[in-house]
């Protein structure tokens, strides 16, 4: 957490999925923070920052105790009540899952994605990976996203999509 001038910070884990998140993208900051605050946390707490009173900017990690699998939003504020104006708020996105990846661009038309066993490393053969395109729309001023394909892993964990031709 980077942080200067506060002392108290308050967090919270709500529940997402990607559909939700997709949206959220798709609005302000105001727009997000109201969708966000609407939410019920499954987890709520406080932490004190160390105060230097130095007024130069700090970081500090925090740890986050285990939550089962699933996609979550962790949010902080500066106020208690989360309000937007005048306080600061900020989220991210965290997903839990067992399995582990990477990937690496190979060029401007492939890339490779490799799947392991979060626990033991070992590959993952038979995971789905599925590819979307993702295009703004000057119209509607938003990205519309449409199915590229789905693509399974073989058995050293890898998966080689071909991106698409607006990718290259």
């Amino acid at each position: 957490i980077n942080y200067k001038n506060v002392n108290q910070l308050y967090l919270k884990i709500v529940k997402t999925n990607t559909d939700d998140f997709s949206k959220l993208l798709q609005q302000n900051a105001k727009e997000q923070h109201k969708t966000l605050n609407k939410l019920d946390p499954i987890k709520s707490w406080t932490i004190s920052l160390p105060d230097l009173k130095d007024y130069q900017p700090h970081q500090v990690e925090i740890k986050l105790d285990g939550l089962p699998l699933g996609q979550y939003m962790v949010l902080a504020s500066s106020d208690k009540d989360f309000t937007y104006s005048e306080n600061g708020f900020i989220y991210t996105r965290v997903h839990v899952s067992n399995i582990s990846h990477w990937q690496k661009r190979l060029d401007h038309a492939s890339a490779v994605f490799v799947v392991t066993d979060r626990t033991t490393g070992a590959p993952m053969k038979g995971v789905t990976g599925t590819v979307y395109e993702q295009k703004y729309n000057n119209r509607t001023r938003v990205n519309d996203k449409k199915l590229f394909g789905t693509f399974e892993s073989n058995e050293k964990g890898f998966l080689q999509p071909k991106l698409p031709n607006s990718k290259r």
